[in-house]
């Protein structure tokens, strides 16, 4: 089992919970593109969990990662935003719901409002930092039927 994530925290948290299954677990502190570019190890499972709405090329990374499967491997993503024009009202309804209640938790309310704003109006910059890590919300979500 190989486990990679930009986040110690989330490695140390996995390494603690499975430290009974010894040197069977392998954490990389790195990004996916560097584990995906080593080309070294293959696979039968990659996993993508929640990460590749922030991802700007999203469709090539998961060609890179299906390229590293062993015959017969598995692909399984899941835990990432549909297009949100494919979605129907109650679905909306309830995910903006979703939002705003962890909103309420990220403080800076007045920039979190701004920003909500903006974006209703359809304005999204570049190289902002609330734009350019929610790549899914400037490019209406994961494009589950490219999947």
């Amino acid at each position: 089992m190989t486990a990679v994530d930009i986040s110690e925290s989330q490695l140390a948290s996995l390494a603690e919970k499975c430290g009974r299954f010894g040197e069977r677990l392998r954490v990389r502190h790195e990004a996916i593109s560097e584990t995906l570019r080593r080309k070294q190890e293959r696979y039968d499972v990659v996993v993508m969990n929640s990460f590749l709405h922030h991802i700007p090329d999203y469709l090539s990374t998961i060609q890179d990662a299906l390229s590293l499967l062993q015959s017969a491997g598995q692909f399984f993503s899941f835990q990432d935003p549909l297009r949100y024009d494919t979605l129907g009202r109650g679905t909306r309804v309830f995910s903006q719901t979703a939002y705003f209640s962890w909103r309420v938790f990220q403080g800076d309310y007045v920039r979190g409002l701004k920003t909500r704003i903006r974006r209703v109006r359809g304005i999204y910059v570049p190289g902002s930092k609330e734009d350019d890590a929610e790549y899914h919300v400037t490019r209406n979500g994961v494009d589950q039927e490219s999947l």
